[in-house]
């Protein structure tokens, strides 16, 4: 019976784990970033990678169908080499503060991404403050600040993609 190498590498800023349903890849990015394993012909495998640390993946190369996390390999009747790119998810806001009158409003907050397929969140410390919590990708995020009737000046942190954003509302 031949066998044929699978090789299955690892590049990007990210970090990651891949495994092999056969057991003969078995490794973690950047600890190593490229391994191998020989196989029957004929035989099926599926690489799956988890994105460690917060970072994404996605696969492509020799796959005969594939998802972000998995890679699968209907036949090895060849040599087959396969990439799979981690990307750290990193994050940026714009601006970085407000201030409101005691009236409240509505803005927003730009949140830029490294990749479309980094998940994230917001969240408000003051109940005075609304927003939704789940997003993915650069998005802009639209919050609103409810008026002041406590009498006294009031400051809000909302944490946007692992970032803060002050909000200052006058009396």
């Amino acid at each position: 019976l031949n066998k044929y190498l699978l090789t299955a590498k690892v590049m990007g800023t990210g970090t990651a784990t891949v495994v092999s349903s056969t057991g003969g890849i078995n490794y973690s990015y950047p600890t190593n970033n490229t391994a191998a394993e020989l196989l029957d012909y004929g035989s099926p495998v599926t690489l799956t990678a988890t994105g460690t640390n917060g970072s994404v993946v996605a696969w492509s190369g020799a796959c005969s169908t594939m998802t972000h996390s998995t890679c699968a390999i209907s036949t090895m009747d060849a040599a087959q080499t396969v990439t799979l790119t981690a990307t750290a998810c990193n994050f940026s806001i714009t601006p970085t503060s407000k201030s409101f009158t005691k009236t409240g409003g509505r803005d927003s907050i730009a949140v830029t991404a490294t990749s479309s397929n980094c998940n994230w969140t917001a969240t408000s410390n003051a109940s005075w403050v609304t927003l939704p919590s789940s997003y993915t990708g650069s998005k802009t995020v639209t919050y609103a600040v409810a008026r002041n009737t406590t009498g006294v000046n009031r400051r809000a942190t909302l944490t946007v993609a692992g970032k803060t954003f002050t909000i200052s509302q006058g009396k």
